[in-house]
């Protein structure tokens, strides 16, 4: 095979770094925040109310909760991460 022929069908991509990227950065850091706001609220309002969780058997309940918030978080996190790596330069 002559290389000549093996150029003609190569295909290159470009990625070019642009700050349009920027603002859906923000928007999952945002969303990110939150939900870490969310999982922090959860977790204060189930360390006040242990007595009340243990007396009625709550806690895994409420572990469940906390844990689904907590993967939402981990979602965010991977996937802001996975835009900034791509627009940024």
């Amino acid at each position: 095979m002559l290389q000549g022929d093996c150029n003609k069908d190569t295909i290159h991509f470009t990625l070019v770094p642009s700050r349009d990227g920027t603002p859906l950065t923000r928007v999952f850091h945002f969303r990110l925040q939150e939900c870490s706001d969310e999982r922090l609220r959860m977790c204060n309002e189930l360390l006040q109310g242990i007595k009340s969780l243990k007396l009625y058997s709550w806690e895994r309940l409420f572990c469940d909760a906390v844990e689904r918030v907590r993967r939402r978080q981990i979602f965010l996190l991977l996937k802001g991460s996975c835009i900034a790596a791509i627009t940024s330069e």
